[in-house]
């Protein structure tokens, strides 16, 4: 997963693995049968598209993103500096 999310952000630094630390999450599978079986829900997307698409809107909306971070980081419970 580490190859696809830095070819899509275009992250070219070196990644090092800290062996001491647990390794994260361990893997799992989504399994959307029953949203498939209650609604008819049934995913279009892959998960390298959704990725593609997350890496895109960020990279689009990057000075808003930054200004909605650092609202809700100073002004705490509310997430802007307005009461």
């Amino acid at each position: 997963m580490y190859g696809v999310q830095a070819r899509l952000s275009g992250f070219e630094g070196e990644v090092s693995w800290d062996t001491s630390k647990p390794d994260g999450q361990p893997r799992r599978w989504l399994d959307a049968s029953k949203a498939e079986e209650l609604f008819g829900f049934r995913s279009t997307t892959t998960f390298e598209e959704g990725l593609h698409r997350t890496v895109a809107w960020y990279t689009d909306n990057l000075q808003e993103t930054a200004t909605t971070v650092r609202g809700a980081l100073t002004s705490p419970n509310t997430g802007s500096d307005k009461a």
